[in-house]
């Protein structure tokens, strides 16, 4: 299972995570007639085991729309179970200080989210020092998301260049967090 749960994120694969949250629900003895229903049973999960309260949860992908997780809730998720690191990808973090380079020293294990004009970085750096921190990145650009025509979802014009731009973004402030936050 836990080899599956990796490959599982490592490419975003939505069919499993659907499929592992039915199946983690009903092994906690609890039959659920839909997604929605099992996903509320992983919010109140979250909820109750990690404090999470703002959670909401229609599904185990994420792709509901009216899912909702903060970057507060997200962070103590992770803080309250730091196994998940394990089967997170590694990343590699720009040097802020030596353009071209990157940070050595410095281990990321992270999930990304992406949607249309949305994304998302969390997970787990380790320091140079050895010290670890949690993080969660959200962006969005809900304006040009709520205004993708139907007929556009599947390759919104300027998305790419978003994403990418975003990207960008959440890997500086991680790289600059490992650097400024290197001593406990």
């Amino acid at each position: 299972m836990k080899e599956l749960l990796r490959r599982m994120l490592k490419f975003s694969t939505n069919l499993t995570a659907e499929a592992a949250g039915l199946t983690a629900t009903a092994a906690k003895g609890v039959s659920t007639p839909s997604l929605i229903a099992s996903g509320s049973r992983m919010a109140g999960w979250a909820r109750t085991k990690f404090g999470a309260n703002g959670v909401r949860f229609l599904d185990h992908s994420g792709l509901g729309y009216d899912s909702s997780i903060s970057p507060q809730d997200m962070v103590e998720i992770l803080r309250g179970d730091t196994r998940v690191g394990e089967l997170m990808k590694s990343m590699s973090l720009p040097n802020p200080r030596v353009k071209g380079a990157t940070l050595t020293k410095v281990a990321v294990s992270a999930k990304t989210g992406t949607l249309n004009f949305v994304s998302s970085l969390a997970g787990y750096v380790t320091t140079e020092s050895n010290r670890t921190l949690v993080f969660a990145i959200f962006t969005a650009d809900t304006e040009r998301r709520d205004a993708i025509p139907p007929e556009m979802r599947e390759r919104p014009r300027g998305a790419r260049r978003w994403a990418n731009q975003s990207r960008n973004l959440q890997k500086q402030l991680l790289a600059n967090w490992a650097v400024s936050f290197d001593q406990a």
